[in-house]
């Protein structure tokens, strides 16, 4: 299959078979965000020292580029990966999705999941050298923001309409918040299109009692990326064995919520693209053993 890759991305892995770190960092926006095993790292000083322990002091190569989907400035991709790190239980085919968001010919937001909730790498001492430098979300840019209400103000209507969605326990409402070809990224799973969205939250979302309450958000590239506590109802067990790590757990485990970051792309009214990822630090390995939600025959 011949898949043209936008130029910005091409620059990043041809930097990392040449090692050129001045070619990889050119790549991307000065602002830039990186999100890797659900650390974030902010602008091109930390995603460099992200990359001089994790990318390029990896050696990470990209070997195949298995599809592309363009969607306006929002890219996902499926890349194989290789490299000298640590490889103990991991598939030959180390599979991640890339989802970049292009702005002004630059990356200007990258997350990286597994595939299906493969296991990410262990929590080596590389990796949590890295886990050093990446930083929180910044403050929410409205001034005078005090708690999560005052930080709700500030929310677009589309988030707004997600959040009262899943408050109200309402599938059919939050799939309705959704364009007709959007894309949910939710324990490393890709649900395409409003239908599926749907069938994934009468499954999985609406449960008992959600309480979802907003800590802290920020606009980015079109963007907005929030931190939400989810509490209430939910089975906290279930949530536990997806967090659990066999040599990391989750920040602060006796919570009885669950802290997520949610990175939310509005696009004429709606939603075009929801991932959702758990806090810093806690790197999911699997998917749920039988997930309740059932894909379009």
């Amino acid at each position: 299959m011949d898949i043209r890759l936008p130029a910005p991305i091409s620059q990043i892995i041809q930097a990392s078979v040449d090692e050129d770190m001045a070619a990889f960092l050119d790549a991307w926006a000065p602002d830039a965000l990186l999100s890797d095993s659900h650390r974030k790292y902010w602008g091109r000083e930390a995603i460099r020292r992200w990359s001089s322990i994790e990318w390029m002091g990896d050696h990470v190569r990209v070997t195949e580029v298995r599809d592309l989907a363009e969607r306006g400035d929002d890219i996902v991709t499926h890349l194989v990966l290789d490299g000298i790190y640590d490889k103990q239980e991991l598939p030959a085919d180390y599979l991640g999705t890339f989802l970049f968001k292009i702005c002004d010919d630059r990356i200007a937001r990258l997350i990286i999941l597994p595939v299906n909730g493969r296991r990410l790498g262990k929590m080596t001492q590389t990796r949590m050298a890295s886990t050093c430098f990446s930083a929180p979300m910044p403050a929410a840019a409205a001034p005078g923001l005090g708690g999560p209400a005052d930080v709700e103000k500030a929310l677009t209507p589309e988030t707004a309409r997600l959040l009262a969605a899943l408050r109200g326990r309402d599938a059919a409402a939050l799939g309705q918040a959704f364009t007709g070809d959007a894309l949910v990224n939710d324990k490393h799973r890709n649900i395409w299109g409003r239908a599926a969205i749907e069938r994934w939250a009468a499954a999985e979302v609406t449960g008992p009692g959600l309480q979802v309450d907003v800590l802290d958000a920020v606009g980015h590239y079109g963007d907005f990326v929030i931190t939400a506590s989810f509490g209430g109802g939910f089975d906290r067990d279930l949530f536990d064995a997806f967090v659990a790590n066999s040599s990391m757990s989750t920040l602060q485990p006796h919570r009885p919520d669950a802290l997520h970051a949610l990175y939310v792309t509005p696009h004429g009214g709606l939603i075009s693209q929801l991932i959702v990822t758990p806090v810093d630090g806690s790197s999911p390995i699997t998917t749920d053993p039988r997930p309740l939600f059932v894909g379009a025959e």
